[in-house]
Parts: structure tokens; C-alpha cells; sequence
């Protein structure tokens, strides 16, 4: 089936940068060089939604799977390669599906679209994703991901020519549920299709991952449109479908990113979407500007909070985003939570919860605030924006 382009962002490959930890203030401080660099996660705008005053309570999701559906990823990147989930049933490269799964070889995920064990990236975005996810934290290379330690399930979907099918797609996410992740990341939109306008199949496999718990975290893409009146998909389902978290972008001045799509029925919250560093190709970086980024980011955090509390049911934890993100009053009428995502406020309402004790909310903001530059022009050179189309 045709699935028409879905829009990845902008990718900017990073130059060689030297490493500067400089003062952030009271939060766990990572040795990684392009740490420093990575100013929309410490000093992001409003200042309490800032993913690295989350670190101190915790850095570790290795407890959660987050199954990235995407281009694939950088197997040897040394900044990845130690957060990949392991499947523990299977025996690599022997050829034989060793835990009857139905996939062989499939040690990190699976190539769905060539159906083989070797997920290995071609385009970039989906190491980008992974990185930004979980990208090994203070081991004093590279960048450093939301989650400093993880089990990223990688699932490829796109093939050598950037296509992807509607099929790939659905199996991907069911391979995602039987294999046991607890979170899908999904940096993509598809549009309705002709004669199928909510994407049935799509729709059934998501409602698949809803009953066992899973949650699906979906990019609202980069058209600048209001989904409410023109949806895209997985996105818009999170207006019917509880186990969807649909993310809008912000850009470095904590301002919607300007080509953000918004909902105010179908949206759920914004987050950091303006040039986030993370792991790339051949073993560099690069940064990502897009809700793909956002989403990325969202799913780190919920990869925190569910390694932190296993116990949580999958409403529960869609909740406490909502309800202790940093409200901004010029989102109220662009997204259901009209709020900022921010993790250390979900993360500490639910230790306070278990202590017994009070936590403040996200707090509300107004305005926009000036923050540190996260690099110069200098250090990075262009390589455009990457869109992935369509092919049969």
C-alpha cells in the first residue's frame, strides 16, 4: 500500500566539539563531551521543565523497553550499543529462530521491512531517535540520552529507498507487544488513506499494544496543521485510544516550534523539539529539529518513570504527565494538557506518593525566557532536512 511522505525533521550532522561541563546547577552532571552542548535538556524554557533536574532522582530505564520503530539504528554505535535490549531466547546469526518467535537472528529487534535480524540503520533518524531516548550516560563519550541506561528494541521499517508499508508498520508494533516492550516510540505520521481514513489495521494494533499495556508515544508531525480537523495517525488516536501520547514541538525559546502541528482534542503535551543532540552514523552525532525529537524525548522520561515504578498501569502514568506538566497559558487552546512536559515534577509526585508526602505540580508560565546558546554556528555544518517518501 502507498503511504504517502512522512516527515522526519531536520537532521545537522555535528562537527568533532571539545568537552566544557560548566555550571548547571543542582542535577546529577554526565562527563559526556556533547553533554554541554545539550543546553535544551538542562536549561530548557520554563526552567522547571528541564529533563536534567530529573537525573537526581533517577537516570535509570533500564528496567523499561522502549521498541523504536523507525529507520533502524547504528548497531556498533559506541554510544548505543550497550542499551540495545537483548533478547536472551535467541542465538545470533545461527539462522534459526531459536525462541519461536517467529523471527530469527532477532537479537536487538528486527528488520521488518526485509525481514532479517539486522536492523542496521541507512538513513539516520531512527539512531537519532534512539539516541536522544537513550544514548549511554556518563561514560564520558558522545552525548548522553534521557535515560543515561535502557533497552531500546529496534524494529526497521523503512526500506533502502525510504518507503514504508502500512503492513511493516502493524507487525512492527505487534512484534513490539509480544516481545514484551512496554513502550513504542512512533516518530512518524501516516495521513488517512483513501477509502480508509482512520487506517484500520494501524488503528487495531495500537488498540492491541492498549490492552496489554503498552504505550504508544507518537509524534504530531510537522505540518504546522491543526489534527483536530486533519489528523494524521498514530497521533490523532490519542482522542479515542488511551494508551496514545501524542507530542507537540517546542523550540529553544520554549515557544511551539513553528512548523508543530496542535490539537486541542488529539494533542497531548509539547516538549523540546529544536535542534536535540544525538547519535547518528558511523559511530558520530548530529542534531534533530522536529516533534520526532519531542517525542523521542517523551519517551525517555516514561521510560524513567515506569523503570522506577514497574507498578504503574499505563493510565496512571499518562496522568501524572498531564497533570504535573508546566502549564503555559498560549497552549491552552493547542493541546489537551496545554503543558509542558516535564519529568522531574512526574517523577517526584509519584516518590512523594510512596512516601506519603506532597509534591508541588508543573506550575504555570506565561511568558518566554532567554537561555543559554547551546553552540555556535561554527560547530556544526548543514545537511538539510530529511523527509522520507514513499515507495510501494
Amino acid at each position: 500500500m502507498r503511504n504517502a511522505r512522512r516527515i522526519i525533521g531536520c537532521i545537522t550532522i555535528l562537527a568533532a566539539l571539545s568537552y566544557s561541563s560548566g555550571a548547571r546547577g543542582a542535577f546529577s552532571v554526565p562527563n559526556d563531551p556533547y553533554y554541554s552542548y545539550q543546553t535544551i535538556l538542562t536549561a530548557a524554557v520554563p526552567v522547571e521543565a528541564s529533563i536534567s533536574r530529573a537525573w537526581d532522582i533517577t537516570t535509570d530505564a533500564s528496567q523499561a523497553i522502549v521498541a523504536v520503530i523507525d529507520t533502524g539504528v547504528d548497531l556498533e554505535h559506541p554510544d548505543l550499543k550497550d542499551n540495545l535490549w537483548i533478547n536472551s531466547g535467541e542465538v545470533e546469526g545461527d539462522g534459526i529462530d531459536n525462541d519461536g518467535n517467529g523471527y530469527v537472528d532477532d537479537i536487538h529487534g528486527y528488520d521488518v521491512r526485509n525481514r532479517d535480524g539486522d536492523p542496521e540503520d541507512q538513513w539516520g533518524h531512527g539512531t537519532l531517535i534512539s539516541g536522544i531516548i537513550g544514548a549511554e550516560g556518563n561514560n564520558g563519550i558522545g552525548s548522553v540520552g534521557v535515560a543515561w541506561h535502557s533497552q531500546l528494541m529496534i524494529l526497521k521499517v523503512f526500506g533502502a529507498s525510504g518507503g514504508a508499508r502500512l503492513d511493516d508498520y502493524v507487525a512492527a508494533i505487534r512484534y513490539a507487544v509480544a516481545n514484551g516492550a512496554n513502550i513504542i516510540n512512533a516518530s512518524w505520521i501516516i495521513p488517512p488513506q483513501p477509502g480508509d481514513p482512520e487506517i484500520e489495521s494501524l488503528k487495531t494494533a495500537i488498540r492491541e499494544a492498549q490492552d496489554a499495556g503498552v504505550i504508544v508515544v507518537a509524534a504530531a508531525g510537522n505540518n504546522a496543521r491543526d489534527l483536530d480537523q486533519e489528523p494524521l495517525y498514530p497521533a490523532a488516536y490519542s482522542e479515542e485510544i488511551e494508551n496514545v501520547i501524542s507530542v507537540a514541538g517546542l523550540n529553544d525559546i520554549g515557544g511551539f516550534l513553528s512548523e508543530s502541528n496542535y490539537g486541542l482534542h488529539t494533542v497531548t503535551l509539547a516538549a523540546p523539539a529544536e535542534n536535540i543532540v544525538g547519535t547518528y552514523l558511523d559511530g558520530t552525532y548530529a542534531t534533530l529539529t522536529g516533534t520526532s525529537a519531542a517525542t523521542a524525548i517523551v519517551s525517555g522520561v516514561v521510560a524513567l518513570i515506569l523503570s522506577q515504578h514497574p507498578e504503574l498501569q499505563m493510565p496512571d502514568i499518562i496522568t501524572d504527565l498531564i497533570t504535573h506538566g508546566s502549564r503555559v497559558s498560549e497552549f491552552e487552546d493547542r493541546m489537551v494538557s496545554g503543558s509542558v512536559l516535564n519529568a522531574q515534577a512526574a517523577l517526584a509526585s509519584l516518590q512523594s506518593a510512596e512516601e506519603g508526602t506532597d509534591s508541588s505540580g508543573g506550575g504555570r508560565v506565561t511568558g518566554t525566557v532567554e537561555i543559554a546558546s547551546a553552540g555556535t554556528a561554527s560547530s556544526a555544518s548543514s545537511a538539510g532536512c530529511s523527509l522520507i517518501i514513499q515507495d510501494e
